[in-house]
């Protein structure tokens, strides 16, 4: 139906409200990483979604309004680079010298379409060895299946 995004982003968060789960160590890592460098959120979510999950996740205080990427933000969504390249600039650095950390192929893709290094994640995917041939097929630099591995090496 002509109404179909409309219904479905009200789903998604009727489900954020029961079905959301943090994911382990996720927390940490973005507090180790705003301690070392300047981050961002990049999600081709809707941005009241996005702001939801980070909320629950107990992030969005690490992030500035201006940090969070989203969806209708730039010309084109991920696979295109675009999200990642508008983020780079918004920090005023050059995306050769950023690290993207990603669970989706869609979004390893328009990482390296951006130029970046860019870190595959598969701990909340619900088969992760695939997931990890997936990433590695994309351009993944490294796929991790733990925050705490990630954590390890931002520290």
């Amino acid at each position: 139906p002509e109404n179909a995004s409309k219904l479905y982003l009200a789903k998604v968060r009727e489900l954020a409200k029961t079905d959301m789960k943090e994911i382990d160590g996720a927390h940490d890592v973005v507090k180790a990483a705003s301690k070392v460098a300047q981050i961002s959120v990049v999600s081709n979510g809707e941005r009241q979604n996005v702001l939801t999950s980070l909320e629950f996740a107990r992030l969005r205080d690490l992030f500035e309004d201006e940090y969070i990427i989203t969806g209708l933000m730039a010309p084109n969504p991920k696979p295109a680079p675009d999200l990642f390249l508008l983020a780079a600039e918004k920090h005023n650095i050059a995306p050769d010298k950023c690290l993207v950390i990603e669970d989706s192929t869609t979004g390893v893709t328009a990482a390296k379409a951006a130029g970046m290094t860019c870190w595959g994640f598969t701990g909340a995917h619900h088969d992760p060895e695939d997931q990890k041939e997936k990433l590695l097929e994309c351009g993944a630099d490294k796929v991790f299946s733990s925050m705490q591995e990630i954590l390890k090496l931002i520290s």
